[in-house]
């Protein structure tokens, strides 16, 4: 059967289509690589053996969607396409979330010009209020402190909505805490530091020398060490989560939300030895001087998803951080450095 990944080429999204190729599915990638560069089709090719289907255009075109719905007739769509712009000013945030909200409501109005009624998304833990260190459940208040967050909660109410007005909608909210790292074979992985300021990325590029040094903020009082406590889940178990979610969606009636962590938070000072120590390199970093607004805490309860989906992360911490420098050392200036 044939998934059709929008945002196919991104840095989840690849990830998935290796995922969906693994357990028997033809991912039909739906992207017009403003975020991804065109590489990654043959990257994912010399992966899985065989080139994925390639759909070049843009999701906010509802007819072009509709096309290829048409086309392809695929059993399920699962968006990760997403706009990932600057966020300084007010101006930057209201087009973040104006355009994150109008391609869904194009992809959701193309699935329903097909009847096709079936449709995954990638949510986020930034959703959460997390204040306290408790581990976070599907039912944890939502309060998200970041605009991304405020992004993904309006999807998730705006999922919400549609599926009330018809029943007949099965949708599956995935909230990721926190992808990393990259696949083992080092042809698929984050995209430039630019675009993925990732933890785990920041900290490979300090240990090559291509950043002076790792910022890390160190005042937290309700932390272990004093650093940001998250929940780092390998991104081949992100994109193995959205297989599970797919079979779960095809034999469902309903919709589902589900966290996708691991259960174990780490701080910041803790990933850092952990690199060192998987990866014999010296990660330099210093303290920040001035305060960030960030949330101390916050891990996932996937207690729901090993129930409903039978689904749990496999990977370490040592997985992530080994596979990160692979990545990094492989690809130093990201796809762009090797043609094709």
């Amino acid at each position: 059967m044939k998934v059709l990944v929008t945002g196919g080429a991104g840095y989840v999204g690849s990830h998935v289509c290796v995922a969906l190729a693994q357990a028997g599915y033809q991912p039909v990638i739906a992207d017009n690589f403003s975020g991804a560069p065109t590489q990654v089709v043959s990257r994912l090719g010399a992966i899985m053996d065989k080139a994925p289907i390639l759909e070049h255009g843009d999701v906010f075109r509802t007819a072009w969607v509709h096309e290829v719905l048409q086309e392809h007739e695929p059993c399920c769509v699962i968006h990760l396409a997403h706009h990932a712009g600057s966020l300084d000013t007010v101006a930057d945030r209201l087009h973040y979330l104006g355009t994150n909200l109008t391609m869904l409501a194009s992809v959701l109005r193309a699935m329903e010009m097909s009847g096709l009624y079936t449709l995954q998304v990638a949510s986020s833990a930034e959703v959460y209020e997390a204040l306290g260190t408790e581990r976070l459940t599907e039912h944890s208040a939502r309060l998200p402190q970041a605009s991304t967050g405020h992004a993904h909660l309006m999807v998730e109410n705006l999922l919400q909505g549609v599926r009330e007005m018809n029943p007949v909608w099965r949708m599956a909210v995935l909230r990721h805490f926190h992808p990393a790292g990259a696949h083992a074979s080092g042809l698929i992985g984050p995209l430039p530091l630019r675009r993925n300021p990732g933890l785990l990325n920041r900290m490979a590029r300090a240990s090559m020398g291509a950043l002076a040094s790792l910022e890390v903020f160190s005042h937290h009082p309700t932390t272990p060490d004093g650093t940001a406590v998250r929940d780092h889940t390998h991104v081949m178990d992100t994109a193995r989560a959205h297989v599970a979610a797919l079979d779960t969606l095809l034999d469902y009636d309903e919709g589902f939300t589900v966290n996708v962590g691991t259960g174990q938070g780490v701080s910041t000072l803790q990933v850092v030895n952990t690199f060192e120590k998987v990866n014999q390199r010296l990660v330099p970093w210093q303290p920040l001087k001035q305060p960030v607004v960030e949330v101390a805490q916050r891990v996932a309860d996937p207690t729901l998803a090993h129930h409903l989906m039978g689904w749990r992360a496999h990977h370490s911490l040592e997985e992530i951080c080994a596979d990160t420098l692979r990545w990094h050392n492989n690809n130093p200036h990201g796809y762009e450095a090797i043609p094709g």
